[in-house]
């Protein structure tokens, strides 16, 4: 995923993990307590911004084959078993997601940019195709 998009995430590592994806002065912020499983964080950030992002930049990565091949990789996965009788894609989505967000608190917050100052604003409810 960082492939398709150089230069628009960033780390920080402190008491949370804090993961921002900013493809222009806007973004997300996506955030875990420290002890959070690695590959979950990225799984949840990868479908976070495969199934519900609207910027212009995923609509056309979320339309190649690899990125969809991606997402259903993860949507598979075993550790997400919780999830294995949910048959819609994009129910199975919001499945995981919810499933991340329960076991692991990740909280995503919605980031603004305007001369040098940054905002935030924390999604109450991540859902499916809406951003």
């Amino acid at each position: 995923m960082e492939a398709a998009f150089p230069q628009q995430f960033s780390v920080n590592i402190s008491s949370v993990i804090s993961v921002e994806f900013c493809p222009d002065n806007t973004g997300y912020s996506f955030e875990a307590l420290k002890g959070i499983e690695p590959l979950k964080l990225a799984d949840f950030i990868y479908l976070y911004v495969f199934y519900s992002s609207q910027y212009a930049s995923v609509k056309s990565w979320r339309n190649s084959i690899p990125a969809h091949n991606g997402a259903l990789k993860i949507l598979n996965t075993p550790k997400y078993v919780v999830c294995k009788n949910i048959t819609s894609e994009k129910e199975k989505a919001q499945c995981v997601m919810d499933f991340i967000i329960m076991s692991e608190r990740v909280k995503v917050f919605r980031i603004n940019y305007d001369e040098g100052e940054r905002t935030s604003n924390q999604v109450n409810k991540v859902s499916v195709g809406v951003d």
